[in-house]
C-alpha cells in the first residue's frame, strides 16, 4: 500500500470555502501538502519476533495469467532474498555517552513568533473564547535550530529519549521527517474505526509512589479533565460522521498512558464504517483532530490561520500507511522534527583539530498549547518552549554521541 504523510493543510482541500489556501499563513518551506509512496518491494522487520518479512507487490492486469504472474512474483522474491543475504551490513556509526538526558533540552531561542507576539495571540484567542466563538484553540509556534547531526542519527537518539508507539523516519520529497508520536490520528481495520484522544499531561514520578500520586492529581485537575472530555466529544463527532448509526462507542474513558517522561489522559472512541464509505472518508473526517486544532474545529482553524504566522506543514497532520485492503493506520504528527532537504549545507566540521565533512541541517520543531478561558499567556508560551526543548533532547543527544 501507500506510506507517507498528510500535512495539517490537507484539510484545505475539504474545507475550500472556510479554509482556503489564499487565507493560509505564509508557506516559507514549500513542502508538499501530502507525500505518499507506493512501493513494489517492502521489507518489514518485527522487533518483537526478530523476524524479517519480505513483501512484493504483484500487479494483475485484465489479460494477465494468475499462475504466470504469481510465478514471476515468487522468482522476484527469491532474487530479492538472495540480494539481501549478499549485502554486507552497513557500518553504522555507534556512539555512547555517560550522562543523563535531563541535562539536555535547553529552551530554543529562534521561533517563528517572538514571546510577546505569541502571548498577544493567546490574549486575542481568549477574547474569541469569551465572545463564544470557540471553546478552546491550540496555538503553536515553530522553533528551529541548526545541527551537524544527520536526521537518522537524531532518529536513533529519539528512540532512546522518547520512545513511542509510532516512531517514524520518512524520506519525503523536500524533507525528512523524524517523529515519535503517542497518538492515533485515525485507524481503520476491517471497517472498525478507532480514534484515541490524548489530552491532559503530567510528568512521571521518580518513584512508584510519586508516579501514583501524580496520576491522582492529574485525574483531579478540573481544567485538564474538562479539556479532555471536550476532545472526546469532538472525537465522537468525527467518528460519527462516517460510522453506521448506533455503532459509535467510547470503549475507554479517562485512562492513563505512561511514557518515558510524561503520562497522558487517554480515551478510545470506536465506530463501524458505513458500507458506502472508505478509509479515506475517515481520514477526511478526522484531519486534523481536535487535540491540535480546538473546538468547534473549523472555527478554531479559521482563527489559527489568523493568529499563527507560518503554515504548519507536516506538524499536527499525520503519517502512516494505507493498505490495498482498505485498512489505514495514521499517527498524529506530534513530537515531529522536520528537516528540509533544500536547507542543508555541505561544510567541513572542525572537531579536535580535524576537519570532518558533515552537512549542516536546519531542524524545525513545532509545539502548541491548548488555550481556554482562564489560560495564562506566560504559562502557555512556556509550555510550547518546554515541549520543543524536550524534543530537542534527541538532537542534543545525537550531537553528543555521533558528532562531538
Amino acid at each position: 500500500g501507500w506510506v507517507g504523510y498528510f500535512s495539517y493543510d490537507t484539510v484545505r482541500y475539504a474545507e475550500k470555502q472556510k479554509l482556503p489556501f489564499s487565507k493560509a499563513p505564509v508557506d516559507d518551506r514549500n513542502l508538499p501538502d501530502m507525500h505518499l509512496g507506493l512501493y513494489d518491494d517492502v521489507i518489514v522487520f518485527d522487533h518483537v519476533e526478530k523476524k524479517m518479512h519480505i513483501i512484493h507487490w504483484v500487479r494483475l492486469s485484465g489479460n494477465s495469467s494468475f499462475n504466470n504472474v504469481y510465478a514471476d512474483g515468487v522468482k522476484h522474491l527469491e532474487e530479492l532474498v538472495s540480494r539481501i543475504k549478499g549485502i554486507n551490513p552497513p557500518n553504522l556509526p555507534s556512539g555512547s555517552v555517560d550522562l543523563h538526558t535531563s541535562q539536555f533540552g535547553t529552551p530554543l531561542e529562534k521561533s517563528s513568533m517572538t514571546s510577546d507576539a505569541y502571548k498577544n495571540a493567546v490574549l486575542e484567542a481568549k477574547e474569541h473564547i469569551l465572545a463564544g466563538d470557540i471553546f478552546q484553540i491550540v496555538l503553536s509556534q515553530r522553533f528551529e535550530r541548526r545541527t551537524f547531526a544527520h536526521p537518522f542519527e537524531v532518529y536513533r537518539a529519539l528512540r532512546i529519549v522518547n520512545p513511542s508507539p509510532s516512531m517514524c523516519y520518512l524520506q519525503a520529497r523536500g524533507c525528512i521527517l523524524v517523529a515519535s508520536s503517542p497518538e492515533i490520528l485515525t485507524r481503520v481495520k476491517k471497517n472498525k474505526i478507532v480514534n484515541r484522544p490524548l489530552a491532559g499531561t503530567a510528568r512521571r514520578g521518580k518513584s512508584f509512589e510519586e508516579d501514583q500520586m501524580l496520576e491522582k492529581e492529574l485525574l483531579k485537575d478540573e481544567k485538564q479533565c474538562a479539556e479532555h472530555i471536550m476532545l472526546v466529544d469532538l472525537g465522537r463527532n468525527d467518528v460519527g460522521k462516517v460510522s453506521k448509526n448506533g455503532s459509535v462507542k467510547v470503549e475507554k474513558l479517562m485512562d492513563i498512558e505512561r511514557y518515558s517522561h510524561v503520562m497522558h489522559i487517554s480515551s478510545t472512541v470506536t465506530g463501524e464504517l458505513q458500507e458506502n464509505l472508505t478509509c479515506w472518508d475517515t481520514l477526511r473526517a478526522a484531519l486534523p483532530v481536535g487535540t491540535v486544532s480546538g473546538a468547534p474545529k473549523v472555527k478554531a482553524m479559521e482563527l489559527i490561520d489568523e493568529l499563527e504566522v507560518t503554515r504548519r506543514g507536516p506538524y499536527s497532520g499525520g503519517f502512516g500507511s494505507v493498505s490495498f485492503t482498505g485498512d489505514m493506520d495514521i499517527a498524529l504528527a506530534l513530537r515531529t522534527i522536520v528537516f528540509p532537504t533544500q536547507a542543508r549545507h555541505d561544510t567541513m566540521y572542525s572537531y579536535k583539530d580535524r576537519d570532518m565533512p558533515r552537512r549542516e541541517w536546519i531542524a524545525y520543531l513545532q509545539a502548541g498549547a491548548g488555550i481556554v478561558a482562564d489560560s495564562d499567556p506566560e504559562d502557555e508560551h512556556r509550555e510550547c518552549q518546554n515541549k520543543a526543548a524536550g524534543l530537542a533532547r534527541a538532537v542534543d543527544l545525537a550531537e553528543s554521541a555521533f558528532v562531538n
